[in-house]
């Protein structure tokens, strides 16, 4: 199992962010992925490099899934553009 560093996962959301228009239906193709997994390899400080198919799994079971679930609760707010649009020091608390 792959241990992310919070600076990975930044790292790793960010460009998923910048290449969103690429996105296949509800996933990424495989290279972005692999990019991902080039983009992050500079902030890794334990353990192996990450793969593009762990960072599909990232994605897929951890990221994906907490937004859904997050987006399906009542009375809370969130869209692909701007997400939860949680802004100013209330970032800090997130």
């Amino acid at each position: 199992k792959a241990q992310w560093n919070p600076a990975e996962i930044d790292t790793f959301l960010t460009y998923l962010i910048s290449v969103k228009s690429t996105i296949a239906g509800m996933n990424f193709k495989d290279s972005t992925y692999n990019a991902a997994a080039q983009q992050i390899a500079s902030k890794q400080t334990y353990g192996p490099p990450k793969t593009g198919a762990q960072c599909r799994n990232k994605w897929g079971s951890h990221v994906y899934n907490a937004i859904k679930v997050y987006h399906n609760k009542s009375g809370c707010h969130w869209d692909n553009e701007r997400g939860a649009n949680i802004e100013g020091p209330a970032t800090e608390n997130v």
